[in-house]
């Protein structure tokens, strides 16, 4: 008995927190979509009306009514996901940094620097506050390869990105494969959200040990530290704009 006493505070303590976390994904979904809500009732009463309509065909109309409830729950926790993951990368869009971002997003199997591991700064940047013309090349490794992705204005970014494969092949080997993006909006450029997809869908064409292997060699030439560029007082890590938690 003391032992449940024990557990149930636990437990509740969980619920809230689930409760908590899925309001404020709720939240931001209806901040960045306001058709958030009719969306979601679309979707639940959608599944209720076809189990519904499958109960009266099968005179079974009770049953499949309970038997739908738990599916239009899932169909819309699902939905109110993917809207939260298309208002997280609105959110990053555009904002300094939104390279490094889709790293985070790629979940687990990926090896990937917490700072970009090459960036070449506008003259005028002297803070945080003005990165915006701020070119930055972020890295990530796993199965897949390497992966390279790019950020700012494109002559810079694109010659960056060669520059790191070069590096990537000279290091790790010319049999690794390398992937790089520029992200953006417009012409030869990637939207973050297809990176993320596109990235997911590659071929594992290397090994674990192999992967974790490259990455070590690549963190070991030295990140941002040791490019030159970089206004003082500017603290890469604070570039970051979204968790792994946030987009997913």
């Amino acid at each position: 008995m003391a032992t449940d006493k024990k557990n149930k505070p636990k437990l509740t303590e969980r619920v809230k927190g689930l409760g908590t976390q899925i309001r404020s994904v709720y939240d931001m979904s209806k901040a960045a979509n306001p058709n958030t809500p009719l969306i979601l009732l679309a979707v639940f009463l959608g599944v209720m009306v076809l189990f519904g309509a499958l109960g009266l065909l099968f005179d079974l109309f009770v049953y499949f009514l309970v038997l739908g409830l738990p599916v239009a729950v899932l169909a819309t926790t699902f939905t109110l996901g993917r809207i939260a993951q298309k208002a997280a990368y609105t959110q990053v869009e555009g904002q300094p940094g939104q390279a490094g971002a889709v790293l985070q997003a790629l979940g687990r199997g990926w090896w990937y620097e917490q700072e970009p591991v090459a960036a070449e700064m506008p003259r005028r940047a002297r803070s945080m506050n003005d990165m915006s013309g701020a070119a930055m090349v972020f890295r990530g490794v796993s199965r897949r390869g390497v992966l390279l992705v790019a950020e700012g204005p494109k002559g810079p970014a694109q010659r960056m990105l060669t520059a790191q494969e070069k590096q990537v092949h000279r290091i790790a080997g010319p049999e690794v494969p390398v992937t790089t993006y520029l992200v953006g909006s417009g012409e030869d450029r990637t939207r973050l959200s297809e990176v993320v997809q596109q990235a997911k869908k590659l071929p594992k064409q290397i090994t674990e040990p192999e992967a974790e292997a490259v990455h070590r060699r690549l963190t070991a030439m030295g990140g941002i530290s040791k490019q030159a560029g970089m206004p003082k007082g500017v603290d890469p890590q604070r570039m970051r704009t979204a968790k792994r938690s946030t987009i997913r």
